[in-house]
């Protein structure tokens, strides 16, 4: 199978740059994704207990799905999980100072269980306006072509509808397991 334009620049630049997980990385929501890899046995322990769950109100949802990058036209934090009490919990790759909790010589040590934003960075959609990291050297590259430009839009939007409604479709095995992982971890709780 040939690789697009989008797939040979990250095997290119992506693998050897990593710019975007180390060095104040910010935190990332993880989806239904990462929690299905948990329970498979498929990230070890140790980088599991490293993991954060952080705790939103309803009331600041907008807020923090702007934040994280879920509002490409309307709020799609809601669409990972089910309130308790007024309140929405995410397991999440914690904020970093130095490096991201997942990233290795090679990049990230766990693909398939990356949160939405690492895996659509730089590129975001924000209140149905697409946008993009500008410091992140990949951008130099859609600067200078149009196609790569359309590409990027179109795959971006299609990852992140697919995203919406895998999140919808898993919600309420979202909410399950993740109170299931609290009960054997004792993870940190943060309070956005």
């Amino acid at each position: 199978m040939q690789k697009g334009p989008y797939e040979k620049i990250l095997i290119q630049q992506c693998a050897t740059c990593r710019i975007c997980c180390h060095g104040n990385v910010s935190e990332g929501v993880c989806g239904y994704n990462t929690i299905e890899m948990i329970i498979n046995e498929e990230i070890p322990l140790d980088y599991i207990k490293k993991m954060v769950v952080i705790q939103v109100k309803y009331e600041k949802m907008d807020e923090a799905a702007r934040k994280w990058w879920h509002f490409p036209k309307e709020n799609i934090l809601k669409d990972l999980t089910l309130p308790e009490n007024g309140v929405y919990e995410f397991l999440a790759v914690p904020y970093a100072i130095d490096n991201c909790i997942f990233l290795s010589n090679k990049g990230c040590m766990f693909p398939k269980a990356k949160p939405f934003d690492c895996s659509m960075f730089p590129f975001y959609f924000l209140e149905g306006k697409f946008n993009w990291i500008d410091w992140c050297p990949l951008i130099e590259s859609i600067k200078e072509d149009s196609k790569l430009y359309k590409y990027f839009y179109s795959k971006v939007l299609k990852s992140t509808n697919n995203y919406k409604k895998f999140s919808k479709k898993h919600q309420k095995q979202y909410y399950e397991k993740l109170k299931e992982l609290k009960n054997k971890i004792n993870f940190e709780i943060i309070n956005f």
